[in-house]
């Protein structure tokens, strides 16, 4: 569902997770190998074909047949949120400007490669991202399991190539990267706990938007909500899937892995009211009166993880995140009045 909206609300916030599967060993005598880079540049262009329809009527289940979580669970959540409110389409369009593929030597499946797209919508700056495409079998589609858009300014190094042109894939148990990309979420999980409350020690990540800001981004989301003042409770949890790393030039990586977070809101004095737009609340949530409500949001995150050094940090580049629920309570009931 890749979309330019999403990239305008990482810019608005400025101003005011790839699961690793096991995997499937080649029966014998059948070759597993993975595609061309001129395969996968046509897989990359039959997908944003593809997309480009599903935005248009905000049709799940054509989704379903190039996407897979988590970046499936993000956008299905988003459609039902835009037909909630009466909607029948993004309205969002966008142009791919430039596409280039990182193709890694494999022979089993899952067969994973990740494309650098540039993209272009009117009376916006370009937006690079990186997405990965993953083919769980032979007699499976190509799908995209993750995207990352770049944060603004970010310095992300590109992925690296041996000299036949192929990608490597990082193992998440790699020691000899500054942090193993197994450790990512938990240690992002942990920062942003201290951050929330009032530590803004970075280590071992750079400071910036998703380090020691983070916490004014996620309030900054449900300050877009036009709700009533409320008491908000923050919970951070690494998602249960690996993360999924690619060779970087500088030796270091680039990781994507997955996140949850959680807002449970506790109005001040009175209640939620949802009307029948379904506009405060999100369309995920029924006209009503309700005592509480809680959002919880799925991120993909893409990290530049450094060959391990003394002073080497990792650095979030890399975002792509949304409300993949709201659930209530109803009047009366009381919810955690903690705030952050």
């Amino acid at each position: 569902m890749r979309r330019m909206t999403r990239a305008r609300r990482v810019a608005v916030l400025l101003v005011i997770l790839a699961g690793v599967v096991p995997t499937i060993p080649a029966s014998a005598g059948d070759l597993v190998l993975p595609p061309t880079e001129t395969a996968a540049e046509r897989i990359v262009d039959d997908y944003n074909d593809r997309n480009t329809l599903n935005n248009a009527t905000l049709d799940i289940e054509g989704q379903a047949a190039i996407e897979a979580p988590p970046i499936k669970t993000i956008d299905d959540a988003t459609f039902r949120e835009y037909l909630g409110r009466g909607q029948t389409t993004l309205d969002d369009p966008f142009t791919v400007d430039e596409v280039e593929v990182f193709v890694p030597e494999q022979d089993s499946y899952p067969l994973v490669f990740v494309a650098f797209e540039e993209i272009s919508a009117p009376d916006q700056e370009p937006v690079q991202q990186l997405l990965v495409f993953s083919q769980a079998s032979a007699d499976d589609g190509w799908k995209v399991t993750h995207a990352a858009s770049f944060l603004p300014d970010a310095d992300v190094p590109e992925v690296a190539r041996d000299r036949n042109g192929l990608a490597r894939i990082v193992e998440g148990s790699d020691s000899s990267l500054q942090v193993k990309p197994t450790k990512l979420g938990p240690k992002l999980a942990r920062l942003w706990r201290r951050v929330a409350d009032g530590a803004a020690i970075s280590k071992p990540f750079e400071p910036g938007l998703l380090t020691t800001e983070s916490i004014a981004v996620f309030l900054s989301e449900l300050e877009l909500l036009p709700i009533n003042e409320a008491n908000v409770e923050l919970t951070f949890e690494p998602a249960e899937s690996q993360p999924l790393c690619f060779a970087a030039e500088d030796d270091g990586a680039l990781c994507f892995f997955v996140m949850s977070y959680t807002a449970r809101l506790d109005p001040v004095s009175g209640v939620f009211e949802q009307p029948a737009t379904r506009e405060p609340l999100t369309g995920l949530v029924p006209p009503g009166e309700y005592g509480s409500v809680t959002f919880v949001r799925s991120a993909i995150v893409l990290a530049a993880v450094p060959k391990r050094a003394r002073l080497g940090r990792v650095d979030l580049v890399g975002f792509y995140n949304g409300l993949i629920s709201a659930e209530t309570s109803p009047r009366g009931v009381d919810a955690p009045t903690d705030a952050v």
